[in-house]
């Protein structure tokens, strides 16, 4: 049990709040951080996936030398690297989205809380609240960075599927 620092009862009610406030405070900064994280992890993913498309071109491109691999194995490759993009980009956007509703949902348990501290002891409010325009520019790199990497693996998967019809013209 907590023992209170202003008085001699086991627990008063201005423990309980600060408790209280400082966990919500904690849960929320947790969240940024998985989110930081998350977001790290696959753009560090997605730049080696990228390379690998790019070796896979600068092969195609360079393959008249007959080195062995085939143009069917290289194209086959790049459509497992799109793929792979693709689905990673999507799980990705998934989570983040869900993150963002998790971390929304905190912050908005820590405001209750603060708002109940601010009228109980005059404890002053810090943070961004939900619906604050700064919340959500903060966010806005969690937000838009996998649907660029979508797109970009979607753009990736169609000229990799033109350059399949370009090659078999040939």
């Amino acid at each position: 049990m907590i023992q209170c620092i202003f008085c001699t009862k086991k627990a008063c009610d201005f423990d309980v709040l600060s408790l209280r406030l400082q966990r919500a405070y904690t849960a929320v900064e947790n969240e940024y951080e998985e989110n930081d994280r998350r977001l790290n992890w696959s753009l560090i993913f997605h730049a080696f996936l990228f390379q690998a498309y790019v070796i896979c071109l600068q092969t195609l491109s360079n393959n008249s030398d007959n080195s062995g691999i085939s143009s069917s194995q290289i194209l086959l490759m790049l459509f497992v690297i799109c793929i792979v993009g693709t689905l990673t980009a999507l799980i990705t956007l998934i989570s983040t989205r869900s993150a963002i509703k998790a971390l929304e949902s905190a912050k908005e348990i820590r405001q209750k809380i603060s708002q109940e501290a601010l009228k109980k002891y005059g404890i002053e409010i810090f943070g961004y609240s939900v619906t604050d325009k700064l919340h959500n520019k903060g966010l806005l790199p969690t937000r838009a960075f996998p649907w660029i990497l979508l797109v970009a693996w979607l753009v990736a998967v169609y000229l990799s599927l033109c350059l399949t019809q370009c090659l078999s013209l040939v």
